[in-house]
């Protein structure tokens, strides 16, 4: 018990490590999951995996503590244009955003306290969003960031019969800055250092092993944020009230479903289905963005010490391209009125989260003690998105943002 209380004092001072979350909402927080394509709902080897997916495979028969830790980066590919020209100056050019790397970290640790009963706590990335073309007038020098964090404290039981099953209340915390200049023609506020606010959320979990099947049933609760001086949004609309205001905004509820298969010795098949309720979510759903469905399935093959994975992750997309928009149509944001043509402008340029599929392979290598060296490695293909129509000065306008994402992550386990 000391060395988890000590554990908690530490997450504190990891937090800074893992602030650059960026991209989209990871395929996994652990190297182990991201070599699976996220289809860890129904694995009990990886702590972090456990803590972010399905709270009730915390508990592990096989190892009394395990703590797991993780760093990687993101490789950002962002490219947006802006075809309207006027009053904005566009130049209908493919632009690149200045920020194409990101570091990620993860930290997890969980502790058997009985042959019933496990606890175990973490910090974890969950999603965020970024790009950044300060400097860069035809884009109105936008240079948002937005991450989700997550601090969860678990409890895990497991029964006579094998069934197991977990719940996991955790901190939010959430990183973000738009920098958006207040008025046309003027300076960036890209000086403007981004800022932090907290909120609670809640999982919960259930899962059972036999000889060969495992299948989990996960839940994680909404997390609700309020994001203080986050833009003048009455700017983007008909109203003209000057000065920073309040976006309420969540982080999603989301469901899953997972289940693993053990063919032999050697080769293991994993798959997981996820429902993610962004169309629910304050901030999310007034920007018009869609609740997604993701799949992924994954294949493991163990030969002597080492571990081979590979996957394939595929959703459907928050947001579609249109055209012939009535952009001069207006939407309520919170206590406030935007321009649909504005609300285009954050989804494409702001935050282009349009990718649908993810290739993805790993490997662990064990030491032969008990420690455990994992590596994943997650490709999210282009994807291109695009939003046109006439605006409120009745001009017309094209916002264009194609991305792509690799994702490197370097995990290390230890059970002892």
């Amino acid at each position: 018990m000391k060395t988890f209380c000590l554990f908690l004092i530490l997450q504190f001072f990891y937090i800074p490590i893992s602030q650059a979350t960026v991209g989209i909402q990871l395929e996994s927080p652990s190297a182990v999951g991201l070599g699976r394509a996220g289809s860890s709902g129904a694995s009990r080897d990886s702590v972090v995996e456990a803590l972010g997916t399905n709270p009730s495979l915390v508990f592990s028969p096989e190892r009394n503590r395990q703590m797991e830790i993780g760093f990687g980066t993101l490789f950002l590919n962002v490219e947006a244009k802006n075809g309207q020209s006027a009053p904005f100056g566009g130049t209908n050019q493919f632009l690149s955003s200045s920020k194409s790397n990101a570091w990620v970290g993860s930290f997890g640790y969980s502790q058997n306290l009985s042959d019933r009963w496990s606890i175990g706590a973490g910090m974890l990335p969950e999603a965020g969003l970024t790009s950044d073309f300060g400097k860069k007038t035809e884009l109105l020098e936008l240079a948002p960031e937005l991450a989700f964090l997550k601090i969860p404290v678990a409890v895990a039981y497991r029964t006579e019969e094998g069934f197991q099953v977990g719940l996991a209340p955790a901190l939010g915390l959430a990183q973000y800055a738009t920098n958006y200049s207040k008025t046309i023609g003027t300076q960036s506020q890209s000086d403007r250092s981004a800022k932090w606010t907290t909120g609670l959320g809640l999982s919960a979990g259930a899962s059972w092993f036999g000889s060969e099947w495992g299948v989990g049933l996960s839940w994680r609760s909404k997390t609700s944020y309020s994001l203080r001086e986050f833009a003048d949004l009455d700017q983007f609309g008909p109203n003209a009230n000057v000065g920073l205001d309040t976006l309420p905004l969540d982080s999603p509820e989301q469901w899953g479903l997972g289940v693993s298969w053990q063919l032999n010795e050697q080769w293991r098949l994993l798959s997981d289905l996820k429902h993610t309720r962004w169309g629910a979510a304050d901030g999310f759903r007034e920007f018009g963005w869609d609740s997604q469905w993701v799949g992924s399935l994954a294949a493991e093959h163990r030969r002597d010490d080492w571990t081979f994975r590979a996957g394939w992750s595929q959703s459907t997309p928050v947001f579609r391209s249109e055209s012939g928009r009535a952009g001069a149509q207006t939407r309520r944001v919170g206590d406030h009125t935007l321009y649909e043509s504005s609300i285009d402008l954050f989804n494409v340029i702001g935050y282009p989260a349009v990718l649908t599929s993810t290739a993805t392979v790993g490997a662990t290598w064990d030491t032969g003690e008990t420690g455990k060296w994992d590596l994943g490695i997650a490709h999210s293909f282009q994807k291109t998105v695009e939003r046109s129509g006439t605006d409120a000065y009745s001009l017309p306008y094209r916002y264009e943002a194609r991305l792509s994402v690799t994702t490197v992550l370097v995990g290390y386990r230890y059970a002892f």
